[in-house]
């Protein structure tokens, strides 16, 4: 095995980016004393917070386009459901017209009852 191959202990490996990030960050700052740290640390803060407050408020709206996404996708299939009764309602009234006028010559009593109430709640329950 090469030197160069192993880590020491304790040391990240180059693969884990966080960790890397987090050597490179305690290496620099490691010859800071307590105060000067405490001090880059409260100057730090204000970025931290805007930052953080950034990637809130990009959650946020994509959380809202994502919701606004999601009720347009369902306006869509209500527009077609609608759609598709309506047409199937009108099919079905066109179809008992047309058999209630092909058998009135013959059977009035079957023509009124195509023609009828149940027409009407044919219809309503497709509409």
């Amino acid at each position: 095995m090469s030197s160069g191959s192993q880590l020491p202990a304790g040391q990240p490996s180059e693969d884990d980016a966080v960790l890397s990030a987090g050597a490179r960050i305690v290496a620099q700052w490691r010859d800071l004393g307590a105060e000067q740290l405490g001090v880059a640390l409260r100057a730090m803060e204000p970025q931290l917070r805007r930052e953080h407050r950034e990637r809130m408020l990009g959650i946020e709206l994509q959380r809202e386009a994502e919701q606004r996404q999601h009720e347009d996708r369902q306006r869509e299939r209500a527009q077609g459901r609608h759609t598709v009764e309506t047409v199937t309602g009108a099919v079905i009234a066109l179809a008992m017209l047309g058999a209630a006028v092909y058998v009135a010559p013959v059977n009035g009593w079957l023509s009124a009852l195509l023609c009828g109430p149940s027409l009407l709640a044919l219809v309503k329950v497709f509409v």
